[in-house]
């Protein structure tokens, strides 16, 4: 009766453990990575179907017949081994290796496994997880090829979120005069204490600050005080959309290049019009903000839009259309003073920004109106090229600003009081209030 009863609960038992065993066997094989046991002879115990794809095999042709080391290279087969000796407890982490499946297709892994023991203190049988890291090393391959091409060109700064300095590379080294280790650990004023453009420095970080970007020529004096000429062109990284985790520097020696005017103006300038593009437009608009304050004064960002532009391309084509533009970014020039900037964002957008209007804040508006209609009446003079004859109004909202303003926003109200003048019928100046 005993005996019975034993051989029943013993039979429930083992179908605990064959379901249990079964239960984790399609646990491992919804994980994102492959696992297996190998027998006592090494060949495979048990395998998940990762690793079966992966070998491009069957269960069968694996299982009590293929050991693991089968199939990897000869120089991946030496580094298990040499790890298998020197592991503590038959325990390792992150071995990297190469992996040949039957069909002859390559696969690097990164393999690890744990020793885990029974009560009485003896090995149980090994169970190995293995990640494909496959693209993670192409992916890194790439970085590498990339990062020699640029090694030779451009000097490479990383500094954290505070300005730390994180990593240099040589060429950067070779650019400033400093080692590695003079840099590493301290802050990027290190390099623009000896500049004679510190006022220029400040204006850059607070370029990045508001925008995440800034690029430009600089003029550096190395460690042992002698000049260059630099472009310097800084990015902040975000990893997230949300804060900043460090910020990258490319530095390039423009000292005795012959290009470097031709460098500066395709990043500042529209290659149809030849005025100011955005980021000159807001680059300037940037030192601009910072030096108002100082001197009381005010200034005025006057936004264009083209009335009927689109009726021009569709029916003259767009080399009519590129003419006019280039036109009307002349007369917008001869319409304002020497020292105001008129830059062209893209499409029919134009942007005219003005600085040092009156500090009275009525003055200012009506000297900023001023201009605004100097402009309207100068490109609503009818246009005359390709034996045709073109009138194309404009509408301009305008934004004043005294300062310490952040220059996107001032932009996107400007642009709001244009669209307000264009809801109206075109041909008008508005003022954003």
């Amino acid at each position: 009766m005993y005996s019975c009863r034993f051989k029943k609960e013993k039979a429930l038992f083992i179908e605990k453990i064959e379901k249990l065993e079964a239960e984790v066997a399609l646990l491992y094989d919804q994980m994102p990575f492959g696992s297996y046991s190998l027998a006592a002879d090494g060949t495979f115990f048990s395998v998940d179907s990762h690793v079966v794809r992966w070998l491009a095999s069957t269960s069968e042709e694996l299982i009590g017949k293929k050991k693991f080391s089968d199939f990897l290279t000869s120089n991946s087969q030496e580094k298990l081994w040499a790890e298998s000796v020197l592991a503590t407890q038959s325990e390792f982490s992150g071995l990297e290796l190469d992996l040949l499946s039957k069909d002859g297709a390559a696969r690097h892994i990164s393999l690890s496994t744990s020793g885990l023991r029974d009560t009485a203190g003896q090995l149980l049988p090994c169970r190995y997880l293995m990640f494909d890291m496959t693209s993670q090393k192409k992916g890194q391959e790439k970085l590498r090829i990339a990062a020699s091409a640029l090694e030779s060109v451009a000097g490479v700064c990383i500094t954290d979120p505070d300005g730390i300095i994180l990593h240099v590379n040589k060429t950067f080294t070779k650019l400033t005069g400093y080692t590695g280790q003079e840099l590493r650990g301290k802050s990027v004023q290190l390099l623009s204490s000896e500049s004679p453009e510190q006022e220029t420095y400040k204006l850059i970080f607070d370029s990045i600050l508001a925008h995440g970007h800034w690029q430009g020529e600089i003029h550096e004096r190395r460690k042992d005080g002698h000049p260059f000429v630099g472009w310097l062109n800084i990015s902040s990284i975000k990893p997230d959309q949300g804060t900043v985790s460090s910020y990258v520097g490319f530095l390039y020696d423009i000292t005795h290049s012959n290009a470097h005017e031709e460098i500066k103006r395709l990043a500042f300038y529209d290659s149809l019009t030849q005025l100011p593009n955005r980021l000159h437009l807001e680059n300037r608009l940037t030192r601009i903000l910072a030096k108002l304050p100082q001197g009381g004064l005010r200034g005025a960002l006057l936004f264009l839009d083209l009335d009927n532009f689109k009726t021009i391309n569709d029916t003259k084509g767009h080399a009519a259309g590129d003419q006019l533009l280039i036109e009307i970014g002349e007369r917008l020039r001869h319409s304002v003073r020497y020292e105001d900037t008129v830059a062209r964002l893209g499409g029919d957008e134009f942007v005219v920004l003005v600085s040092d209007l009156n500090a009275s804040e009525v003055e200012a508006a009506r000297q900023a109106m001023t201009i605004g209609r100097e402009i309207l009446t100068s490109l609503a003079k009818p246009y005359q090229f390709l034996d045709c004859e073109f009138t194309c109004t404009a509408s301009i909202g305008v934004c004043m600003f005294e300062g310490g303003e952040s220059p996107k926003a001032l932009l996107q109200n400007a642009d709001m009081a244009m669209y307000q003048a264009k809801k109206e019928g075109g041909e008008l100046l508005m003022f954003f209030q």
